[in-house]
């Protein structure tokens, strides 16, 4: 799964602009600006290498599917001390109705 996923869940809300990018998309809400990078199908496990190519293409955050993708403890650490947060779409989208992105 790309970016396109995570376009069409974003199109109908408001709040937020995104720039349509793949494989990494910029949203900015409420004043602020994340980076995020959606890991494709080959890559359901969130592996300290994919750490490394998100943060080779700036993300700051790697957001994946939790029927078919894990993190790994690895990776989830690895993440960390780059400034990355790795979560499920699900928190993600908590994240942003946090600040008002409904």
């Amino acid at each position: 799964m790309t970016t396109y996923w995570l376009i069409g869940q974003l199109a109908g809300k408001s709040g937020v602009v995104t720039d349509q990018g793949n494989p990494v998309l910029t949203i900015e809400f409420a004043g602020r600006r994340e980076t995020i990078y959606c890991p494709d199908p080959e890559e359901y496990k969130a592996t300290a290498e994919v750490v490394d190519k998100a943060h080779g293409l700036g993300a700051t955050i790697i957001a994946y599917s939790e029927s078919w993708g894990e993190g790994t403890y690895e990776a989830k650490r690895y993440a960390k001390e780059l400034g990355i947060s790795l979560m499920p779409y699900k928190a993600l989208f908590g994240y942003l109705a946090r600040y008002g992105v409904r």
